[in-house]
C-alpha cells in the first residue's frame, strides 16, 4: 500500500500503530528517510510470507534509492519544479511478482 510522504514518512508510520502483536500487518514500512535496499527488502518478504503466509507491505511515495533519487520519478516537474512521482507501488510490486514470484494483490 502505498501513502503519502514525499519526504517525510509520518502517514507510513502511523500505519505500524495498529500492530497489536508479533505478526500483525504491517509487516514492512517503507520510509523515504531510509533508502531503499532491494536484497534487505526481499528478504524480509520472503520471511514474512513464510512465518505468516502472507506480507502487508506499506510505503511512502517519496522512497528513494541508495543515491537519494526518487525510485517513482515520472520525468516530470509540476508548474512549481517540484518532481512527478509515478507510483512507487508498482515498482515494489513488479519485485515481489516478477523477482520473487510471489502471489500479489
Amino acid at each position: 500500500m502505498e501513502v503519502m510522504g514525499r519526504h517525510a514518512g509520518w502517514l507510513a508510520a502511523a500505519a505500524g500503530v495498529i500492530k497489536e502483536k508479533e505478526g500483525d500487518a504491517p509487516h514492512i514500512i517503507l520510509f523515504p528517510e531510509v533508502p531503499f535496499d532491494e536484497e534487505k527488502f526481499c528478504k524480509a518478504v520472503n520471511f514474512n510470507v513464510d512465518q505468516y503466509g502472507y506480507c502487508v507491505i506499506i510505503c511512502s511515495e517519496g522512497l528513494k534509492d541508495q543515491q537519494g533519487n526518487f525510485i517513482a520519478e515520472s520525468g516530470l516537474v509540476d508548474a512549481f519544479g517540484h518532481k512527478q512521482l509515478g507510483g512507487v507501488a508498482p515498482f515494489l510490486a513488479e519485485i515481489v511478482g516478477n523477482k520473487l514470484k510471489k502471489k500479489l494483490h
